[in-house]
């Protein structure tokens, strides 16, 4: 999350800590506020699973059917529900281009949400709950949406992500072409940036995840890689025989 942060997404204020010798994540609500009088008040937020009234048990696009689960259809509808659907849908995309690459496939449902202001103003809440859940190997490496037909970041080709953005709502050919370089050449030289940050503090498995998910997505994106990324060892995760070079 806080890695979120440094690239710039708005994400929710989080310091780790030890209570009583536990070592725990303490997470700034962002639902709550003052009013004019210093009283703390709280922000009416909608998880994406709530606004599409689905169940928590349907967060994972798997587990629905057509027309009742979560999908980029299902996303693109919530968002353009929104005071700036293009603005929100941009940095959807771009929170989605973070995750696949940080190895985060657990963004469902109830890991998005909507934050309703004074006079029913709707926007994206903050971001919470990031988690690299691939360096667990007890975690499905499948997605909770799929991206295209990919289920899986090695999966992912060109038309996949294309077709992802089509079914945001960027009709453009030329867009759709000048939106899958850009982005996911800004999101990677931004993370390859933090590699040895993240090295030096003790998260080498981190920072060779990372690294290697660069170097696969953009790989079969088309898109150059960073130069930082293409130097460090490859990561291996062991669950269904999971394992990218």
């Amino acid at each position: 999350m806080s890695l979120s942060q440094k690239l710039g997404f708005e994400t929710a204020d989080v310091v780790a800590m030890p209570i009583a010798n536990i070592d725990t994540l303490l997470v700034t609500r962002f639902d709550r506020g003052l009013d004019s009088e210093g009283r703390i008040v709280r922000i009416h937020q909608e998880d994406f699973a709530q606004a599409l009234g689905l169940p928590a048990s349907l967060k994972y696009e798997r587990r629905g059917t057509e027309g009742r689960r979560f999908d980029v259809a299902g996303i693109r509808k919530v968002l353009e529900a929104t005071d700036d659907p293009a603005g929100e849908k941009d940095r959807f995309i771009r929170a989605t281009l973070f995750d696949l690459l940080i190895g985060n496939t657990d963004g469902h449902a109830k890991n998005f949400a909507l934050l309703f202001g004074r006079g029913q103003s709707v926007r994206l809440a903050p971001r919470y709950d990031i988690l690299p859940t691939r360096l667990d190997d007890s975690l499905t490496d499948e997605f909770a949406f799929r991206i295209g037909s990919a289920q899986r970041l090695g999966e992912i080709a060109i038309q996949d992500f294309e077709a992802f953005l089509r079914d945001m709502g960027i009709d453009s050919a030329p867009a759709r072409r000048r939106l899958r370089v850009r982005y996911s050449d800004e999101i990677a030289y931004a993370l390859a940036a933090h590699l040895d940050g993240l090295n030096k503090r003790g998260m080498k498995r981190f920072a060779d995840l990372i690294a290697t998910n660069i170097r696969t997505l953009l790989g079969n994106l088309e898109v150059d890689v960073p130069e930082a990324a293409m130097e460090r060892d490859a990561f291996v995760g062991s669950a269904g025989g999971w394992l990218l070079s």
